[in-house]
C-alpha cells in the first residue's frame, strides 16, 4: 500500500513458474532436432558452439538476453493438449523460459518473440500459443510485430496479452499479470469499438510493463482531445488496475 491509494504488487507473485511458448507448424522439421538445429544456427538462433548438443531435445538457446530451451519429441503434443486446439498444424514445438523475475519478463518476452519468429520461418509455423494469456495468435504476424518492436522498443503485446470484452463498454486483460504484476479492467463508452479499446489498453499495458505502476490513483490524458483515463490502483492483492475512460462530452 502506498499513501493509502492502492495496493502495488512489485514482487514475482504473478507466477514464477517456468513458461513455454508453443509453436504449431506444418513442416515436420519442427519435430526433428537434428534437422531443425542447423537451420536455426544459420538463422542466428543457435550458437555454433552448441553444435554437439543438437542431436536431441532439449536444445539450449543461448546468446540472447535470457536463456531458453527448445523442447520437442514425445510428450509435447500431450503437454499442449490440455490447452485446447487453436490451430490446424500437425507439429508442435516448445520454446521454454525458466522461472524468471517479474522485472525481467518484458525483456524476456522480446527475446522469446524474436526467437519464435525465426523458428516459425524455419518450420512453416501457423500459430503460437502463450499460456499466461491462454492466447493463440497468428504466427505469420509475429515477424511483423518483432520488426515493429525492434524499431520502437515496444514488446509485441498482442501476442502475449489477451484483450477481452466481457460486456459492452468493458474490456479486460489476461496475461498482463505475468508480464507486469497486474491485470487491467476498463470501463469505456459503450460506442467505443473493441479495436479502439485495445489501442488504449495496450498503450497503458506497455507503459505498465516498462515503467511499473504509478504510486497512487490519478487521471491522465487519453488519446483523443478531451479524453481522460481515470486510474484506480488495486485495493487488495489479485485485483486488477481499474481504468475508466471518459470522452470530452462526458461519455463513459
Amino acid at each position: 500500500m502506498q499513501d493509502g491509494a492502492g495496493y502495488i504488487q512489485n514482487g514475482g507473485d504473478a507466477g514464477d513458474d517456468a513458461v513455454t511458448l508453443w509453436i504449431a507448424a506444418h513442416s515436420d522439421v519442427a519435430t526433428d532436432a537434428a534437422r531443425l538445429a542447423p537451420i536455426l544456427a544459420r538463422l542466428g538462433v543457435l550458437e555454433l558452439s552448441n553444435a554437439d548438443k543438437w542431436a536431441a531435445w532439449p536444445i539450449a538457446v543461448t546468446g540472447w538476453s535470457v536463456p531458453m530451451r527448445l523442447v520437442g519429441g514425445e510428450g509435447v503434443r500431450e503437454a499442449l493438449g490440455a490447452m485446447g486446439e487453436g490451430h490446424d498444424a500437425p507439429h508442435i514445438i516448445g520454446l521454454s523460459l525458466d522461472p524468471i523475475e517479474l522485472t525481467v519478463r518484458p525483456r524476456a518476452v522480446q527475446a522469446i518473440a524474436h526467437v519464435a519468429s525465426l523458428i516459425g520461418t524455419a518450420a512453416d509455423a501457423t500459430a503460437i500459443y502463450w499460456p499466461p494469456a491462454k492466447l493463440w495468435s497468428d504466427a505469420a504476424e509475429l515477424p511483423h510485430a518483432v520488426a515493429a518492436m525492434e524499431g520502437s522498443g515496444m514488446p509485441p503485446i498482442l501476442h502475449f496479452v489477451r484483450f477481452s470484452v466481457p460486456n459492452p463498454g468493458e474490456m479486460a486483460t489476461e496475461g498482463l499479470g505475468w508480464l507486469a504484476g497486474h491485470e487491467l479492467a476498463a470501463t469505456m463508452p459503450a460506442d467505443m469499438t473493441a479495436a479502439e479499446g485495445v489501442r488504449r489498453l495496450a498503450r497503458f499495458a506497455i507503459d505498465l510493463m516498462l515503467n511499473g505502476p504509478m504510486a497512487g490513483d490519478m487521471v491522465i490524458a487519453g488519446l483523443e482531445r478531451g479524453e481522460r483515463i481515470h486510474i484506480q490502483l488495486p485495493r487488495a492483492a489479485g485485483e486488477p488496475i481499474r481504468l475508466v475512460i471518459t470522452t470530452g462530452d462526458g461519455r463513459q
